[in-house]
């Protein structure tokens, strides 16, 4: 699924008119980490394949001193209820380092194809769960899947697994690119064995890496 892409501010490149809720996420978005970079808009009706979602919004945060990883959060993917699914997602990527225009571009386009994914293919997306065909993952060439995580590492009264009501039905889905290696590890020994294996080997989930760096 490809969408086409619209690179202005968040005032001028909407077309499309943000719903009530995309509005409400956005700002609590912007409580918890203030203003993003950038907004951009991927509208549906212009992708090369017919979209469920009308629009999805990508706001970016620039790496900074306090925090040196981009983020890239969805706004959008929520208006649609995934088959099966009592809840609702928005999805969370980083990628430790700056990054070009084109690189943030290709990011961005990347998690907003992501977003169709569930209703391309009729499925429920949660956390713990793994995109096994994602293509070509833009700024992580060696990673070949994707985990779909809660909040990793944070104390658990400070985790930011879902918004607060009334869109407390909204999960959010860390996407983190994961190696071959990684991945065999989760499927064939679990969580638990998976996550030691990420702290005895000193992984950086935001950073590019391959099995090779572990030889």
């Amino acid at each position: 699924m490809q969408f086409n892409i619209a690179t202005k501010p968040m005032d001028s490149a909407i077309t499309k008119k943000p719903t009530e809720r995309m509005m409400r996420l956005y700002h609590r978005l912007a409580d918890r980490w203030g203003e993003p970079a950038e907004l951009i808009v991927f509208q549906g009706h212009q992708g090369l394949q017919p979209s469920v979602l009308n629009a999805v919004h990508i706001a970016l945060w620039r790496p900074e001193h306090e925090c040196d990883v981009a983020t890239f959060f969805s706004l959008g993917m929520s208006e649609a209820m995934m088959p099966s699914a009592d809840y609702r997602v928005e999805l969370h990527l980083g990628k430790r380092g700056r990054l070009s225009v084109d690189d943030s571009f290709a990011l961005a386009r990347f998690v907003a194809n992501l977003t169709e994914y569930p209703f391309m293919y009729s499925l429920k997306l949660d956390w713990w769960e793994r995109v096994a065909n994602p293509g070509s993952i833009p700024g992580f060439p060696d990673c070949t899947q994707l985990l779909l995580a809660p909040d990793l590492g944070t104390a658990e009264m400070d985790r930011f697994d879902r918004f607060q009501s009334p869109d407390d039905d909204v999960r959010i889905l860390r996407v983190i690119p994961i190696t071959p290696r990684e991945n065999y590890i989760l499927k064939e020994r679990g969580r638990v064995a998976f996550l030691d294996y990420w702290t005895e080997s000193g992984i950086d989930i935001w950073s590019p890496r391959s099995d090779d760096d572990d030889d």
